[in-house]
């Protein structure tokens, strides 16, 4: 690996360039949902920014639900991220981890092609319930990657 690589600054970043917006970071944002006070039956929290890489999410149940029917979590401008998970469910499964394959769901990490935030979408009106969400993402570049990692072989 040369030094112009950013593999490096991304398992050594004390040695490489450490620079917000230039590497490859992966940061989690954290952030709390009260399914009894969403709006319209979609909790809208956090924005991300338009070219961020979404690699998934873990939704840790604090107040057990109650009112709704069901409820899927992820991007409603983009994708969603997860299953539709039956009321009776949401408190027996522990932690929901996504990305996980499913209807309307996607399997895979998201790059989100316009600003986006991260929903708690509803079926049913829910009285109660309380959840943590961590969603780890990489921000997006400020500098072109082709011009300044891309290496060229003729």
């Amino acid at each position: 690996m040369g030094h112009g690589s950013s593999v490096p600054q991304m398992m050594f970043p004390v040695q490489g360039m450490n620079k917000y917006g230039t590497t490859d970071f992966i940061m989690c944002k954290s952030f709390k949902i009260d399914f009894s006070t969403m709006d319209d039956e979609t909790g809208a929290t956090e924005v991300f920014t338009k070219g961020s890489v979404i690699w998934g999410f873990r939704i840790k149940i604090t107040t057990a639900a109650a009112g709704g029917t069901s409820m899927a979590f992820g991007f409603t401008g983009t994708e969603m991220m997860s299953a539709t998970t039956a009321l009776a469910n949401i408190d027996a499964i522990g932690d929901i981890v996504g990305p996980e394959l499913g209807a309307n769901a996607s399997a895979s990490c998201l790059v989100l092609t316009a600003n986006d935030t991260f929903d708690a979408t509803a079926v049913g009106t829910f009285t109660d319930g309380k959840c943590d969400v961590d969603i780890w993402y990489s921000a997006p570049r400020d500098v072109d990657f082709d011009a300044t990692f891309r290496e060229w072989v003729l």
